[in-house]
């Protein structure tokens, strides 16, 4: 399989990427200084500025140093061509296959960020971090709505 077959699936999952935008991800949407991702949504949604774990960023150094210089796309296929849509469901249903886990869509990813509600974030902060427009706040609401224990810390009325 190409190259940051683990780290491809951990990215789409934290930073709630769609396929499109995980395989468009280039080096220079890393900020290294500051440890920030530049997220360019895709379908009309709002670009953002993510941070990233020290993990990630660990994994992304060793990634690159196993790409030729000048490489462009973080994620590379095993013909060191940039990773296509088509080729990230390839890998992650052979992954799901090897696993034993039933189907698996690479979308179900990206609704399973919004389970960071579950640590108290903002529906809000939640549709900002999933690029969604601030008018459609509805969409996001179900994404988090899935959370499980999402009301464990809410007060009861009155």
């Amino acid at each position: 399989m190409g190259s940051g077959t683990p780290l491809q699936s951990a990215m789409c999952w934290r930073h709630g990427l769609r396929v499109s935008e995980l395989v468009a991800l280039r080096w220079d949407h890393v900020e290294w200084k500051t440890a920030h991702l530049t997220v360019h949504r895709a379908k009309g949604s709002i670009d953002s500025t993510h941070p990233f774990s020290g993990g990630e960023l660990r994994e992304l150094r060793a990634l690159q140093r196993t790409q030729e210089p000048g490489c462009r796309f973080i994620f590379m296929n095993e013909r060191r061509a940039p990773m296509t849509a088509a080729g990230f469901r390839k890998m992650l249903s052979a992954v799901r296959a090897a696993c034993g886990q039933p189907h698996v869509h690479p979308h179900m990813l990206r609704h399973s960020c919004g389970y960071m509600a579950d640590h108290s974030q903002d529906v809000r902060v939640m549709q900002d971090w999933l690029g969604h427009a601030n008018a459609n706040v509805q969409i996001t609401v179900r994404y988090t709505a899935l959370a499980p224990g999402r009301l464990d810390k809410a007060k009861a009325p009155g």
